[in-house]
């Protein structure tokens, strides 16, 4: 079958004539078509699903939506929750960026006091990322790549041409830390040894196996929020690790969610919540994201379900004592 053409362009009276021949309410054309000059139709669509029909197929019984918005869906609705989710993006870049930075200082300070080299010289990182394999790489070998490209990006930065000066380009793991993406950073982590891995998992009151798969959940969040990605009701591939040894038991709760508020936004924004409420100085972070929770657009079409949230979220830990 050979490909179809791309669907032609549409002026943006012909966008809002489509969302209205969908069944939109649209109170004001020029307001319909601000909004679709300023956040692009394709973009607005991922907003629309919620707001779709659905029809049965008659033999497989699978449900799938239709170009029919449900009865009295408004612009309004689709504009509330696409500013719920932007306001969520920043607050969630926002939070992850502190993360980030902590597990940047951690990993600074204590993988240094093993050697100020550790991610160049091998000591202090598992046997398993540093074992040559038949190609003759190595997941510390691939992992060199990755930094050397940072490293040749970075050279602009005074500290960097300071020690290109002084030290031959030998970063140490203080310096370097500081020129990795947040994945570059994560992956460091999980190539540690189990000692070097638990001195920096303690500073976070986890075990290194929570730590390693919270590290990775939260670089793919960080990812698609700092790419104005859909985030309110979207399934992750990425998931927390909510079980094993050392897990907190303020948040064991988790366990008892159905599979599908696993891979929702929930669990995220709890594991994250939760890291934060463990410092006096970082209750308003939690308290900012619980404002925003409060905002939530609510009506027969949208609810925090759609998230994740179990009916009683405001009774678990970190919620309910906000």
């Amino acid at each position: 079958m050979s490909p179809r053409d791309p669907k032609p362009h549409l002026s943006l009276e012909e966008q809002v004539d489509r969302l209205v021949e969908m069944g939109l309410l649209v109170n004001n054309i020029d307001t319909a078509k601000k909004a679709l000059g300023r956040y692009n139709y394709y973009r607005l669509r991922g907003y629309f699903h919620v707001f779709l029909e659905q029809e049965i197929e008659s033999e497989t019984q699978v449900q799938t939506r239709v170009n029919k918005f449900l009865p009295e869906t408004t612009l309004d609705d689709v504009l509330a929750i696409y500013d719920f989710d932007a306001r969520l993006r920043r607050i969630l870049l926002d939070c992850l960026s502190e993360f980030e930075l902590r597990l940047r200082t951690s990993i600074a300070y204590h993988a240094g006091n093993i050697d100020p080299l550790v991610h160049l010289n091998g000591k202090g990182l598992h046997s398993k990322f540093i074992k040559i394999n038949a190609d003759g790489k190595s997941a510390h070998i691939n992992w060199l790549l990755q930094y050397q490209r940072r490293f040749d990006e970075s050279k602009h930065e005074d500290f960097v041409k300071w020690h290109i000066e002084e030290f031959d380009g030998k970063l140490p793991i203080w310096a370097a830390v500081e020129i990795l993406q947040f994945g570059q950073l994560t992956s460091l982590y999980r190539g540690f040894d189990q000692g070097t891995a638990h001195l920096i998992s303690n500073d976070f009151g986890v075990d290194p196996g929570i730590l390693k798969s919270w590290a990775a959940s939260f670089n793919d969040l960080r990812n698609l929020a700092a790419h104005h990605s859909r985030i309110w009701n979207k399934q992750f591939v990425q998931n927390p690790k909510i079980s094993g040894s050392g897990f907190p038991k303020e948040l064991l709760h988790l366990k008892d969610c159905e599979e599908w508020r696993l891979r929702k936004l929930y669990t995220q924004l709890t594991v994250l919540a939760w890291i934060f409420s463990r410092d006096e100085s970082d209750k308003n972070r939690v308290l900012e994201i619980m404002c925003l929770l409060n905002g939530f657009p609510e009506s027969e079409k949208l609810s925090l379900n759609q998230s994740g949230f179990p009916s009683n979220w405001r009774e678990l830990f970190p919620w309910r004592v906000q």
